[in-house]
């Protein structure tokens, strides 16, 4: 049964781990059998967006799950990373590319994209590892425009947040 969510959008940072993709799994798997949104977006960014656009292509295919993913990007898709185009042509079921003005790679453009991905969405997931302030950032917009929110803490952020609850303990 679906409820009342219908559509995510998928934020988060650049430099993960192998510890933080199966942070990025685990937090897709929630996503997909437990949130069952209609429609969740991506950007073309590498590490987080990347991975969690891997992941819900494979839990999608392996449970059959009734979820559009889409692939946003700023320019075209053969301007992202290579892995990002790799994942976005492999398990995006629907791309927009933006095609925002030359040159590629301009960080205002990739806040325009989450921006657009944002205005789509009533919920997101945001993949942090605590540092990256563009990804703070990105939180903070979802917040001020009302969406839903849940962060999987990445790496040493989640091992400092771990250590925090312990301690109150």
């Amino acid at each position: 049964m679906k409820n009342n969510f219908t559509a995510t959008a998928i934020f988060g940072s650049r430099d993960i781990t192998k510890s933080g993709r199966q942070t990025i799994h685990e937090g897709m798997t929630e996503e997909l059998m437990e949130i069952n949104p209609d429609r969740i977006y991506f950007g073309g960014a590498r590490g987080s967006e990347t991975a969690a656009l891997e992941a819900a292509g494979t839990i999608k295919e392996k449970f059959k799950i009734a979820v559009t993913l889409v692939g946003v990007v700023p320019w075209k898709v053969d301007d992202q990373p290579e892995e990002s185009v790799a994942a976005i042509n492999k398990y995006a079921d629907k791309v927009i590319e933006l095609e925002y003005e030359k040159p590629v790679g301009t960080e205002a453009d990739y806040q325009k994209q989450n921006q657009f991905n944002i205005k789509r969405a009533n919920r997101c997931r945001i993949f942090w590892d605590g540092k990256d302030e563009k990804t703070q950032r990105t939180a903070e917009l979802a917040h001020e425009a009302g969406l839903h929110i849940r962060v999987n803490l990445l790496g040493e952020a989640a091992r400092d947040e771990i250590r925090s609850l312990a301690e109150e303990q």
